[in-house]
């Protein structure tokens, strides 16, 4: 009897020419004869043995393949034929960086040894409801992005995806904040107030300890809670991120009572 024909194991989700295509050992096969043909063409373009070994690696050109293995017996009769269908990319693109400016402007680069016409760019975050998909002519994209944890990768139009990486953007620091006194209570004033953005506003004590968290979009009136130094910290939030602070100092001094005692005699 005939070998059995040869069951391939599962393809990877993307097959280039770095790939591996295995399938199950036969128990009577010494050999494998392994064909790639065009599935368009019935002519074979490429013909090996492999001794033993269950594997091969994909033709270097990009195209849709037919794989067709089947396995010798030792009276080097060959087996039934195993067919699948494999399409091969061309290399995914690598080496793919972010660089972040600080008003959130986002510029996505990669490498790819194989020039495409367009890229496509995949990007999810989690204050999106679905993906978003840029177009790109060249090997890198750039865009303006809100605070956030995003994910991205690059797909070429004839070729393999490439890993998913992620990056953050943190919230930009307030660019303008007035801190007026008034004897035991504060006033902070943030401007231009942005759409999405609001403020942290942290009262801490003289040791560091955080002694009143306030959230505000505008103008904030804040009381202390007596005379002495504090220190004042104020960061933007944005989907869950917030900015690195900016710190004001407030003395809060109480006048010396003989003051209000010199202040009558003065008068008489």
């Amino acid at each position: 009897a005939l070998l059995m024909a040869p069951v391939f194991d599962e393809l990877p989700e993307q097959v280039t020419a770095e790939s591996t295509i295995s399938w199950q050992a036969l128990t009577d096969a010494e050999r494998y004869v392994i064909e790639w043909a065009h599935q368009d063409q019935p002519e074979i373009v490429s013909t090996s043995t492999s001794s033993r070994e269950t594997k091969t690696d994909p033709p270097q050109t990009p195209g849709a393949y037919l794989l067709t293995v089947r396995g010798v017996s030792s009276s080097r009769i060959q087996g039934n034929n195993a067919t699948q269908a494999v399409n091969v990319l061309d290399p995914a693109p690598t080496n793919l960086t972010e660089s972040i400016g600080i008003d959130g402007q986002v510029t996505l680069q990669w490498r790819h040894p194989q020039a495409a016409e367009q890229y496509s760019i995949v990007a999810a975050a989690n204050h999106w409801q679905s993906e978003k998909n840029w177009l790109s002519s060249d090997t890198s994209y750039t865009t303006e992005l809100p605070a956030g944890i995003y994910q991205w990768h690059v797909k070429p139009d004839t070729g393999a995806a490439s890993e998913t990486r992620s990056f953050t953007v943190c919230p930009t620091p307030p660019e303008r904040l007035s801190v007026t006194q008034d004897k035991l209570s504060v006033s902070v004033a943030l401007e231009p107030t942005i759409e999405g953005v609001r403020y942290r506003i942290d009262l801490l004590d003289s040791a560091g300890d955080l002694l009143q968290q306030t959230h505000s979009q505008g103008t904030t009136r804040i009381e202390l809670p007596g005379f002495g130094s504090y220190q004042l910290q104020v960061a933007s939030e944005q989907n869950s991120l917030h900015s690195e602070p900016v710190t004001a100092q407030i003395e809060a001094q109480q006048k010396p009572w003989w003051l209000l005692l010199f202040f009558p005699l003065l008068a008489l």
